[in-house]
């Protein structure tokens, strides 16, 4: 009888959590905008074959030692269905190493911990667009594999940079990346209650998220909404002062995502969304004032 309820009970599905209020409570409008870049990453590949778009930009996650940033991914990487996720460092990886990674995260976003050290600007511009190229042949006569095949390009996923500092002296860094800094003030109590019932989630009581949007076929919807919004923002941003059309139209993708969250997280009020268009609005428009410091001639 023991052996039969334990059975049972692990048929039984997990109950639905509302998870959304702690996570906006806990981590804000910069929160948002990781959310917004995670549930891109399910549509990157088919967003990099739209003619107007091409690409998508990185995301820069930064703040100081224990504001955060670590609980956010690790929560994101739950509704991935997969809580036991580790960041990975550029710089003790090689070439290959990393180009595998990469490629092995093409419908999440491969995490990586110092922003953009150890590649070249050919390989940076790659991974802009979607794919890691070698970077030469390996044809060494006591080498007996096949030599790698130049300008081969391995497809990749999204990439997101966690960090401690934001980048401020790197002008192909910032053209190509949304920046947020996550809030190193002291959390309140509702905000540390807040972060111990995120903490104490399991994948499968939030995955439903993700189990929705395979089920309900949402996927149509949210690419027609997001190509739309995307140039409605962009030139919006245009009229804003974001004078680099690059930096505009990386933000305004993003943006057109963060219009479309309504389609997977019901909690995702109209309030919410007026507060974090203003935030993303700053964030492009001081994006382009580092990025116009750095290349003013």
């Amino acid at each position: 009888m023991k052996n039969e309820k334990t059975k049972d009970n692990a048929n039984v599905a997990p109950k639905k959590v509302n998870w959304f209020d702690d996570f906006y409570l806990l981590n804000g409008e910069s929160g948002i905008t990781a959310l917004a870049f995670w549930t891109m990453s399910l549509f990157v590949r088919k967003i990099r074959r739209d003619e107007e778009q091409g690409s998508f930009p990185f995301l820069e996650y930064s703040g100081l030692p224990k504001s955060g940033k670590t609980e956010t991914v690790n929560f994101l990487w739950k509704l991935f269905g997969n809580g036991d996720f580790a960041e990975q460092d550029p710089q003790r990886m090689t070439t290959g190493h990393m180009r595998r990674y990469l490629s092995g995260t093409l419908n999440a976003p491969a995490v990586l911990n110092e922003e953009g050290k150890g590649f070249n600007p050919e390989i940076l511009e790659g991974l802009f667009y979607g794919f890691f190229p070698t970077e030469g042949a390996t044809n060494q006569p006591e080498c007996k594999r096949p030599p790698v095949i130049l300008n081969q390009k391995y497809p990749v996923g999204l990439i997101a940079f966690v960090k401690n500092e934001k980048t401020k002296d790197d002008a192909e860094i910032i053209s190509r990346t949304v920046q947020c800094v996550a809030d190193n003030s002291p959390l309140t109590a509702d905000q540390s209650a807040a972060l111990k019932r995120l903490k104490s989630l399991k994948s499968e009581s939030v995955i439903d998220f993700l189990q929705g949007w395979m089920s309900y076929g949402t996927e149509e919807q949210f690419l027609d909404e997001q190509s739309n919004y995307s140039s409605v923002y962009a030139e919006k941003l245009r009229k804003k002062g974001v004078s680099d059309n690059g930096i505009a139209k990386n933000h305004a993708q993003l943006i057109a995502v963060g219009r479309c969250l309504h389609i997977f997280f019901r909690e995702f009020t109209d309030k919410h969304l007026e507060d974090w268009l203003a935030f993303m609005f700053k964030t492009a428009i001081d994006s382009n004032t580092a990025y116009e410091k750095l290349t003013k001639v």
